[in-house]
């Protein structure tokens, strides 16, 4: 049987494609479009991804056995195939898309996001906050949270995420750029921690925050940057704003976790949804909630309500019992063998496949800056020696180059790729806050609080061996790590995409499958 998932909203729009249980395929819009977050506009309507994934697998339209999705995709996407899709609850393929590929048997799950479905679309009431709990045949909705929607469509009460969107924004950036907030909260204090108690409530398991309480949070924004006058007490105060918005949405939603165990009594909890995007929060729970374990998928946004789709369909249509599949997501290979056979000796150095592992850790303890591209493109925000680039955390020397060739005009710190994993959290490829033991060695990776985010790296793949070569010979067992691409930009997605980034920027050599370009100037 071959299911094309769409995934989304009005925004993040994927698509996939499960063949036989396995996910064959799977590709974000936003890496076709070139437009960050596929924002539902004109560019959308073609619905790329899933032309890009009949094409991977050689599939026409005929070769398919179903079309899903989920019922917040905005109905322009799935145009095309609206004759033949079938619409689930908007969280419950979030729940299906960490729930499936999760590696227990039982498990309760949470579910938070900005909105999902209408609970009653006469009187605008959308779910905010889903509570299930799931075992071999099905997952059950337990608990559900609502919110009144706007007329304009523009707010939603009760929602977390419209809670972390009101700070975002209030403190001066564009929606969905939370991540932003996240950063600054690393060098914030708690002067305000007190202040923000007045935004919201916790009561009988639920999180309330009404029209009244959000417009009081907006004014209260505008109101303490506007008293921070000088540019270096508004960043002081933007990070301290931020710091409480992270306490409370730690407080939040630890609470809603000792909710959902107190009424399941599980060990194991899955989570999904974009709030969960979040290494600190993430941190938290493990501390503090009492699951033994915790699963998060990599792909937690929108987007992953594809998968959750199709992996929904696949169980409930053929009543299968839960069976983790060997879930290899993410994109098609490419062949990178007539690029790398164009081009000129005068101004690059070519490795083979032989040399490949040797030298390129012998580079990186030398100070090179090297772009990764290899195998499938990842699926999720945060690829996992794909589509990255790495260094040496400790050379200072790399700061001008990230910073031309990120296109930046400073530096947030970078996250780090580790060869070790954590113990309590099951994860594919999201990251984890950490503490090196040495800070102030590696400074490039260093939070305000001291704190580094990494990424762990799976065994046995082609970043791992890399890896393990550099450790060897520096005696560190991490790199620095940044997507391949422009701070700006989308995810690079094709080889050709990959050298025209290298050779238009300050990286010193890319690997490009089996290959290690290195610029001759630099050889």
């Amino acid at each position: 049987m071959n299911i094309l998932g769409l995934g989304g909203s009005i925004h993040d729009f994927s698509a996939c494609i499960l063949s036989k249980g396995e996910t064959a395929v799977a590709i974000e819009e936003e890496r076709l479009t070139k437009k960050k977050y596929a924002v539902h506009n004109r560019s959308t309507f073609r619905c790329k991804a899933a032309e890009y994934c009949l094409s991977a697998l050689d599939l026409s339209m005929d070769q398919i056995d179903a079309v899903v999705g989920n019922d917040l995709i905005e109905s322009d996407y799935y145009m095309k195939y609206a004759d033949k899709i079938k619409l689930y609850n908007h969280h419950l393929t979030h729940a299906s898309s960490t729930y499936y590929p999760s590696p227990y048997d039982e498990a309760a799950v949470l579910v938070i996001d900005g909105r999902g479905s209408y609970i009653n679309e006469e009187k605008r009431i959308r779910e905010t906050i889903s509570m299930y709990v799931a075992d071999l045949n099905e997952i059950h909705c337990i608990q559900k949270s609502s919110g009144q929607e706007t007329d304009e469509f523009s707010i939603v009460t009760n929602s977390i995420g419209m809670f972390l969107q009101y700070v975002t924004v209030g403190m001066g950036y564009s929606e969905m750029n939370e991540i932003k907030m996240i950063k600054l909260s690393h060098g914030g204090t708690d002067r305000f921690l007190e202040d923000f108690n007045d935004f919201y409530t916790l009561h009988n398991g639920q999180f309330l925050q009404g029209f009244e309480e959000l417009e009081a949070l907006k004014q209260y924004l505008e109101e303490k940057l506007k008293e921070a006058s000088e540019p270096n007490s508004i960043v002081q105060c933007k990070k301290d704003l931020a710091f409480a918005a992270q306490y409370h949405l730690e407080r939040i939603v630890v609470y809603l976790c000792q909710r959902l165990y107190q009424i399941t009594k599980k060990q194991n909890l899955c989570l999904a949804g974009g709030i969960f995007e979040n290494a600190q929060l993430l941190m938290k729970i493990k501390n503090e909630v009492p699951f033994q374990n915790i699963y998060t998928p990599s792909f937690m946004g929108d987007a992953g309500t594809s998968i959750g789709a199709a992996l929904l369909y696949h169980h409930t249509t053929n009543k299968l019992v839960k069976k983790r599949p060997d879930l290899q997501v993410g994109g098609k290979c490419y062949s990178t063998e007539e690029l790398v056979n164009h081009l000129s000796e005068s101004k690059y150095r070519i490795y083979t496949k032989e040399e490949l592992i040797k030298v390129t850790a012998q580079l990186l303890t030398r100070g090179y800056l090297i772009g990764i591209f290899t195998g499938k493109s990842s699926f999720g925000r945060y690829p996992n020696g794909q589509r990255n680039i790495v260094g040496d955390a400790r050379v200072m020397g790399l700061k001008k180059k990230l910073l031309w060739t990120k296109k930046r005009e400073s530096l947030d710190p970078f996250s780090i790729l580790n060869l070790e994993q954590s113990q309590q959290i099951t994860t594919s490829s999201v990251f984890n806050l950490c503490y090196l033991k040495e800070p102030d060695q590696f400074p490039l990776v260093i939070n305000e609080d001291h704190s580094t985010y990494f990424l762990p790296v799976k065994k046995n793949t082609f970043i791992s061996q890399i890896l393990e070569e550099y450790y060897t010979l520096s005696d560190i067992p991490f790199l620095l790590n940044t997507p391949l691409k422009k701070s700006d930009e989308t995810l690079i997605e094709t080889p050709m995409e990959a050298f025209d980034f290298f050779r238009s920027t300050d990286l010193d050599a890319l690997v490009l499958e089996d290959h290690l370009i290195v610029k001759n100037s630099n050889s």
